[in-house]
Parts: C-alpha cells; structure tokens; sequence
C-alpha cells in the first residue's frame, strides 16, 4: 500500500413482546415489519437432519432507525437479512417494507457483504456505477453523483485505481460506495467491517455513522462484535443460539454525533455488559 493509500486508511428468542421503535432522529414512522419469522433448511441428502436456524421472530422498524442484529455464529442473524432482501425465500410469517409484503429482491432495499465483491477487471469509479449500468441507467448522468460520494469515502484519489491496489477498508469504502449510489431506503449490512482491523474498522463506524446522519435511510446491521452494535445502534435486536429467537431489543438512546470516546464511558460499558449478560458472555 503507498504512502498515500496509507493516509486515506487512516483517516479515514421466543416469540417475545417488542416495544414499538423509538423515533429516530432520522424520521419517523413504521418501514419494516418483521412478523413472525421461522426459517427451518431442509437438507438434500436423507442422512442429515433439518435445521431450524429462526423460530417466530418479530419486530417493527422505524423509518431511519439504525438497528444491529447480534448474536452467536448460526443463529439466523444473515438468514433473517437475507429474507428481508429478498434473497432467501420467507417460509413462515411475513416481511413487509412501507406496507407492502416482501416476495423478491427490491430496488429500495440494498445490501452489502462482508465480501466487498468488487471485480478486480474494474475500476472503482466503474465499479461503483455497475448497479447503474444494469439497471440500464446512463451512466454518465450518474458519474458524477459517483464521484461525489467517493470523494465522500476518502476515495476521490482513487476512482481509476482497481480493487487490487487498495487496501481492504478502501475496498469496503467503495463497496459502501456503490450502495450509496443507488439511493435505497433501507440499507442491509451483513458483517460489511468484519474482516477489517481494528483501527480501520472504528474508523469505517465512523464513516458509516457520518453518511447514515441526516439521510433518512434505514439500515440493519448484523455483527458480532458486541462494541460495534452498542457504538452505532438506536436499538439492538440479540438473538439467542440456534435455532435463533429474540431474547431482548435493548434501547441504545446514547447521545449522538457519537465519537470513540464514547467507549470509555460508564453509559456505554453498561449496555456493552448488559449485551453480554444476554449472550451469556458477560
């Protein structure tokens, strides 16, 4: 990594009662409903047995809200984002987003992997558009919203550079990117800074947290890192193991612009605890 790719890193449950979500500073009203959720994999081979990885999980998501959902490897936490992007079908119970049940992929909800899923042939300017150029979109109306937004990221120096020359949270950056690009309501991010370090991953909260502020979009979060639910989080939805149910939707009403000092706060180590207690971790 050069000297200045180096510098851009740097800176750069059993069916439970859920309370109503709180207002979030972003706006208001119901966008998801999650209702009574169950999701049981059938295997194709007569020697192994089903898996139920959700059992009858529900909760209501308010427009502009920031919501992570913890808990252990298997616990349904991916199954249950896949389903409301329409990636997975819905087996049991309902999924509806502004009213309207969720059958299939849809252009107002996106997602983002772990995996920044950039093809190393492209360029990042040109990765960021692809969404655009099959969605048969012009192109050029678009690049320079694309631009701006890479400027956004830390990435303006880089818009002809291909994945294979960054680093990996430049390469999550402009994953973050191409999802901003298409302007959705709701934003899914499965375990997107996971495989980062540490320092860049506090630094990709705060980005995140930064482009989320005032935008009015709505995201869902899967992580296991208990710290990265409690940093960016209106509320957090804990899961219990396999097969996966919520135990509890904590309130996360800590002050916000929120800045990692935040950690070191009383406030901040009883709700990381409080997590922990749930997850039998503590």
């Amino acid at each position: 990594m050069t000297q200045s790719e180096s510098r851009v890193e740097a800176g750069a449950v059993g069916a439970v009662a859920v309370e109503a979500p709180a207002r979030s500073q972003n706006g208001t009203g119901t966008i998801l409903s999650i209702q009574n959720i169950s999701k049981t994999f059938y295997p194709k081979t007569r020697n192994s047995a089903p898996v139920t990885a959700l059992q009858d999980v529900s909760v209501e998501v308010a427009r502009g809200e920031f919501i992570s959902l913890v808990g252990p490897s298997g616990c349904g936490k991916s199954t249950l984002l896949n389903m409301v992007g329409g990636l997975i079908k819905i087996q049991d119970g309902k999924i509806f987003h502004n009213g309207t049940q969720i059958t299939g992929p849809r252009e107002d909800i996106g997602m983002m992997f772990q995996s920044p899923v950039l093809f190393p042939w492209r360029t990042v300017l040109s990765n960021v558009l692809l969404p655009i150029e099959m969605a048969h979109k012009p192109i050029k109306k678009y690049e320079p919203q694309a631009r701006e937004i890479l400027g956004r990221v830390g990435l303006g120096e880089f818009v002809k550079h291909y994945p294979g020359e960054l680093s990996g949270g430049m390469q999550q950056r402009a994953s973050l990117s191409r999802l901003l690009l298409q302007d959705v309501e709701v934003m899914l991010l499965d375990e997107p800074f996971g495989a980062l370090d540490e320092f860049t991953r506090e630094a990709m909260n705060i980005d995140l947290l930064r482009l989320w502020a005032g935008s009015g979009k709505t995201i869902l979060f899967v992580t296991h890192n208990i710290h990265e639910a409690v940093f960016l989080s209106d509320r957090i939805c804990v899961m219990t193991p396999r097969p996966g149910q919520l135990a509890e939707v904590i309130q996360d009403d800590l002050p916000r612009p929120r800045e990692i000092g935040l950690m070191k706060t009383p406030e901040f180590q009883d709700l990381v605890f409080r997590v922990r207690t749930l997850l039998g971790v503590a």
